[in-house]
């Protein structure tokens, strides 16, 4: 056989052996393609890439250990780290500053700035202070935020935004005492206020009030509270004030808060804090806060609908579809146009966890809450005043767990068509203390219409009335109870002397208990009117187990005592 040979650098050899003296060219392709033949290739760590390069002499090679880190994905989550603070100004303010202290050169200019600065998922405390300004803040837009995510931890995450108070420009000295009851009134004779206070604050006695009404010399406030206040008072306006609009889903809101939800079961929530609320007309249907989806605080925030003129349904506060809600010490009203505006609508929430020492005023609808599964834990100190068509409205209580409706404080209406209007409700109602005075019917259950010839079926409820319920001056009726609902009355007193006025008026179905304790007039004879015939206290429910039945149409008026 013939023996191979080579030539080697010109040197004829019968043996090949690898050269690894001289320096050879590398032909580098990339998918099949050349790319290029050198007598190097250079490796370059890319974005999360390392590369471990080891020369190893044993075995004739140089080793690359290439190392990938996994890439996040572009649309992921941003979350909190830490407690974060934002300032915003009105006045000194600028959206590229970094917003992380107050003033000049610091403070954000909009509110907008600061909560797109927050991340999507909130697992520590968020505060936005918007400083007291002459310029008015404009309106913001919030959406999409978790709140609380760190279930584990058992703690409660909330964003809170919160206003100023402007300084003090009106102070000075009670006259005498205001002691508690079920009036609160500041005197001070040498006062002269002459401007609407309606829905600013007083301070006295290291607490904030908000106020009812005034005179020239007296300040009536908002709920009763226990304890007698006496000495120095100042009264403050909000220095924090929103009064422009944003477009949304068909309407218009100064403030839109929209599905920023907590887990269930923890009390995770936007805070709105010490600001005033002012949305100018915008040709169409406007909410001063609106917040579908989402858990929400309001503490001592007023809206004020004054400015609208376009004739469709407004909403001072409106609330949808949340698991937590809490309106304390607050004002909404001031809309006079709309048939179904409300001062505050609340719908659809799985607990309302306080709704309390607030008031709606001037609006044809002043508080709407529709049940569908609602159950409010309490209901104290609420007040709806001058509201064209109903004062309180409480409908579709449903008769589960989640569904019952517990009026535990003192709620007053005044000067409403109807004051608390209950309609269909097949849930609990239990109201233990109340002032209703001045309204076409007091306490109206059932049908919208009672004297109606026709009355359509409204739910089957059950109604407690109990303890210092005054229910008084109403020129129809005190309490109307109108088909196939079941109340019990104890102790509710009121003299509805109005000519043609009724204290109780039942009809169809209706089965109402009373206690000897429960003396509401009406006029002269019409104590209590059942299916077209009057009775009177003396003469009817003289004692204890006197009925009268209507044994056609089911309806029972029954005294019991004990």
């Amino acid at each position: 056989m013939a023996t191979k040979r080579y030539i080697v650098n010109g040197t004829l050899q019968t043996t090949l052996t690898p050269d690894n003296v001289s320096t050879q060219k590398v032909k580098v392709d990339k998918g099949g393609t050349l790319v290029g033949t050198r007598q190097e290739i250079n490796l370059i760590e890319g974005s999360n890439v390392t590369l471990t390069v080891a020369d190893n002499s044993g075995s004739d090679r140089v080793d690359v250990t290439v190392a990938a880190a996994a890439t996040p994905p572009t649309n992921m989550a941003s979350k909190t780290t830490a407690d974060l603070t934002y300032y915003v100004d009105s006045d000194v303010g600028s959206d590229s500053n970094d917003g992380l202290a107050a003033g000049v050169g610091h403070a954000f200019l909009t509110i907008q700035k600061a909560v797109d600065s927050i991340p999507d998922v909130v697992n520590h405390l968020v505060t936005i202070n918007l400083a007291s300004c002459t310029a008015k803040y404009a309106g913001f837009y919030m959406q999409n935020k978790l709140l609380g995510s760190k279930v584990a931890q058992g703690t409660n995450y909330t964003i809170t935004i919160q206003g100023e108070y402007k300084a003090a420009t009106k102070q000075g000295t009670m006259s005498g005492t205001m002691d508690s009851g079920t009036t609160k009134v500041i005197t001070d004779a040498d006062a002269g206020w002459l401007d609407d206070m309606r829905g600013l604050v007083v301070y006295v006695n290291s607490t904030y009030y908000l106020i009812r009404s005034n005179t020239a010399s007296t300040i009536e406030i908002v709920g009763v509270h226990g304890t007698s206040l006496s000495g120095a008072y100042v009264i403050y306006d909000f220095g924090s004030v929103i009064n422009t609009n944003i477009s949304h889903n068909g309407y218009y809101a100064s403030v839109g808060i929209r599905n920023c939800k907590g887990p269930r079961g923890f009390y995770s929530a936007v805070k709105l804090s010490k600001m005033s609320v002012t949305p100018p007309d915008s040709g169409g249907s406007v909410q001063g806060i609106s917040a579908p989806g989402s858990d929400v605080f309001l503490d001592h925030v007023s809206v004020n609908l004054s400015s609208l003129t376009t004739v469709t349904n407004h909403a001072g506060i409106n609330i949808i579809d949340a698991c937590n809600v809490r309106i304390e010490d607050c004002f909404s009203g001031n809309c006079t146009v709309g048939t179904a505006s409300a001062a505050i609508t609340v719908s659809q929430v799985t607990v309302i966890r306080a709704l309390s020492r607030t008031l709606a005023y001037g609006c044809p609808w002043g508080i709407n809450i529709l049940g569908l599964g609602t159950f409010i834990q309490e209901f104290n100190n609420v007040h709806a005043d001058n509201n064209s068509v109903y004062g309180i409205l409480l409908q579709r209580f449903r008769d589960i767990i989640a569904g019952s409706c517990y009026i535990n404080g003192n709620v007053t209406t005044n000067t409403n068509t109807l004051g608390l209007y209950c309609h269909s409700v097949t849930g609990t109602i239990v109201l233990t203390a109340g002032t209703i005075e001045s309204n076409k019917h007091g306490i109206l259950i059932g049908a919208s219409d009672p004297t109606a010839t026709v009355i359509e079926p409204y739910g089957v409820g059950s109604y407690i009335l109990r303890g210092s319920i005054i229910v008084r001056n109403n020129t129809v009726s005190a309490l109307s109870v109108v088909g196939n609902q079941l109340v019990k009355v104890s102790t509710m007193t009121g003299a509805n002397a109005t000519t043609g006025a009724y204290g109780i008026y039942v009809r169809e179905g209706t089965k109402v208990f009373i206690t000897s304790g429960t003396t509401v007039s009406g006029d002269t004879g019409k104590d209590v009117y059942m299916d077209g015939t009057s009775f009177t206290y003396a003469a009817d429910f003289a004692a204890n187990g006197d009925a009268v039945v209507n044994t056609e149409l089911a309806t029972v008026v029954k005294r019991i005592d004990g």
